[in-house]
């Protein structure tokens, strides 16, 4: 309500050259052009000016137990002119079309490639640059009796340990934005897929990283030890 003076319930405030009572302040509701202000529809009419019998958009509520699937077809063919559509289609195309034609998309997926690129490129050459520093110390185990296959344990586990870690941070971050910016004018959204993506794509990485930095490991002779 800051944009009409941080009115609160049964306040007058202004809009359109109109005054009007404050009735209630709803909460998640938000457009992408502005603020969305529901009233009586006479009342809106007269703001907008919008002449009688003219509507932008109509919503239907069907009563309990109507199938959707069948009431829709019916519908259309009763307004031929206009598009009839589901509450999902409505949401889905919306988003779409905003993806598609306002540059977003093109952004959004610029960004979140060159994240990952340098994400990927991040955690295999911490894993690699792990191995190096170690590899005396690798030829040290295998001077020991370690066998190869225990040096292939090692290095994974270590891939494991550190992905893990990565995630416990990578979750926290996020999480701890979305609950600052909930509410706010500007929320933020992360579907239920992004965690779980995010997840296998790191361990991916680190798994990956751990292969091409056992190559050198396994090379660790135990003869250097004594050099």
């Amino acid at each position: 309500m800051g944009k009409f003076g941080n009115s609160d319930r049964h306040h007058l405030t202004e809009i359109g050259g109109r005054r009007v009572r404050v009735g209630a302040i709803n909460e998640g509701a938000r457009g992408f052009q502005g603020t969305l202000v529901f009233g009586n529809i006479q009342k809106v009419r007269d703001m907008a000016g919008t002449p009688p019998g003219r509507y932008s958009a109509l919503s239907v509520e069907f009563k309990p137990g109507v199938n959707q699937a069948l009431a829709v077809p019916r519908l259309q063919a009763l307004v031929p002119n206009l598009a009839v559509m589901t509450t999902p289609e409505l949401s889905r195309l919306t988003r779409q079309y905003y993806v598609a034609n306002t540059g977003m998309g093109g952004s959004l997926a610029f960004f979140t490639s060159v994240a990952v690129l340098v994400g990927v490129v991040i955690i295999i050459l911490t894993m690699y640059a792990s191995v190096l520093n170690r590899e005396r110390d690798f030829a040290v185990l295998r001077a020991l009796g370690a066998r190869r296959g225990d040096i292939v344990v090692l290095v994974i586990g270590q891939g494991l340990i550190i992905s893990l870690f990565g995630l416990l941070l990578g979750f926290t971050l996020p999480a701890l934005f979305l609950n600052l910016v909930r509410g706010s004018t500007i929320p933020s959204y992360m579907p239920a897929m992004v965690p779980l993506l995010h997840a296998g794509v790191t361990v991916l990485c680190s798994l990956l990283g751990s292969l091409l930095a056992l190559r050198k490991a396994l090379k660790a002779e135990p003869a250097s030890v004594f050099h």
